[in-house]
């Protein structure tokens, strides 16, 4: 189950992803590949997700929402882990499709 992400250029303009970002997402999308996921990877992977998006604040604040939110003790279940994705990626005005 991946999120497909759509084709973009340099920078973001009329809600397009910044191909940065939207690489970002793809590369997490793709290392995110068991149903469990170690807490500690999705924090560092959020984190730079984060750093990433400094010059978008909308999505940036909506990865503080979900870093300050993050699940368990040890393990993230996937599915709250793209659903980040999904959320942060809906602030460029796309909704992935998962």
């Amino acid at each position: 189950m991946t999120a497909e992400l759509p084709d973009t250029t340099s920078g973001a303009t009329n809600g397009s992803i910044p191909t940065a970002v939207s690489d970002e997402f793809a590369r997490l999308l793709d290392t995110w590949s068991s149903a469990l996921l170690a807490r500690s990877k999705v924090t560092d992977d959020l984190l730079d997700l984060r750093s990433l998006l400094a010059p978008h604040p909308l999505a940036q604040s909506r990865v503080d929402k979900a870093l300050g939110t993050l699940p368990g003790q040890n393990l993230v279940a996937r599915e709250w882990a793209v659903a980040v994705v999904t959320d942060v990626a809906d602030t460029f005005g796309f909704v992935s499709q998962h």
